[in-house]
């Protein structure tokens, strides 16, 4: 489950499908993680690399909280992104299904 931001894999490809460089995709998304609230980051912590750990999650201050919830957004980013010798990523940078 995916709190408050859209880290789903279908969001970074969708930005790459609609013309985005790679680096405008992880700016959009950091400033995407500046939006997660603590309460927020600290479910999808007890969700993902927390999980079964919530009196350590309780214990982590805002900024410990926000620092983990960051590492693993991008984890999550990492490992579900299309690398860039895939031949599906290397066509949709230059057209999109539809221009076809």
């Amino acid at each position: 489950m995916f709190h408050g931001l859209n880290t789903h894999p279908s969001h970074t490809m969708q930005a790459m499908g609609d013309g985005l460089s790679e680096e405008e995709a992880m700016a959009g998304f950091l400033k995407d993680l500046e939006k997660v609230t603590e309460e927020q980051a600290r479910a999808a912590l007890r969700e993902g690399d927390f999980k079964g750990k919530d009196k350590e999650v309780a214990a982590l201050d805002k900024d410990a909280v926000m620092e983990a919830f960051k590492a693993q957004s991008m984890g999550v980013r990492a490992a579900t992104s299309l690398p860039t010798t895939c031949p599906w990523r290397a066509h949709t940078s230059t057209s999109s299904p539809s221009s076809r």
